[in-house]
């Protein structure tokens, strides 16, 4: 910790506490994406983009998908799939492992510490300011990423609810999650728009993100 924090400090510039602001913005961010992808993902590989977003559809019926169920056997830690957890929930069983809820608490933590830490590192800065201000706008992206998918993940738990329910109170309790999860992506977009081209795809013909219709 103590080489890369000055390995940053002197590239940017700033100061030595500074240098671990920015190592510790790299660490949260770097929590972020591995989470998401195990918990709520369809595959493992890049037809699940994960920075392009993801449908409801896939969020509460992943087998229509041709879901990769070895991620969750396999690749992940022990946990429960988003289906799995509404299940349990509506059934009163215990849960086991990592589960969705527990995951979206995660990942908006770790953006927000992440946003923290490199505002903070921010007016130490004085060299290679342009490279910084990239930096600065990838963790504040990852902040926005893991806030649309934690808000869009708990109106996704509502309306799984709602299957066992038929409560259209459970429906209409889900809204307001959806909605925040779509601005959250909206600032997401501005945030790279005119900035990253094609970093959420392979541009080849070969791989295509599972589009049914």
């Amino acid at each position: 910790m103590n080489y890369w924090s000055g390995l940053l400090a002197n590239k940017f510039g700033a100061t030595s506490p500074a240098g671990k602001d920015i190592l510790d913005a790299y660490e949260e961010t770097g929590e972020i994406a591995p989470k998401l992808l195990r918990r709520y993902g369809i595959t493992d590989g890049n037809r699940q983009t994960l920075t392009l977003g993801m449908f409801m559809t896939q969020l509460i019926n992943p087998f229509r998908y041709n879901l990769f169920t070895l991620m969750y056997e396999s690749e992940a830690p022990e946990g429960e799939m988003i289906i799995e957890y509404a299940e349990k929930e509506w059934k009163k069983q215990p849960h086991i492992g990592e589960t969705p809820v527990q995951i979206a608490d995660e990942v908006t933590a770790h953006g927000r510490k992440a946003v923290e830490a490199i505002e903070k590192a921010a007016s130490s800065v004085s060299k290679d300011k342009a490279e910084f201000e990239r930096l600065r706008n990838d963790v504040h992206c990852y902040q926005e990423l893991a806030d649309f998918y934690a808000e869009k993940v708990r109106a996704a738990l509502l309306v799984l609810r709602y299957k066992y329910s038929s409560d259209i109170s459970d429906l209409e309790k889900a809204l307001p999650y959806l909605e925040r999860s779509v601005e959250h992506y909206r600032k997401l977009a501005e945030l790279t728009r005119g900035t990253y081209l094609y970093a959420n795809s392979m541009q080849t013909m070969q791989r295509k993100i599972p589009v049914r219709g």
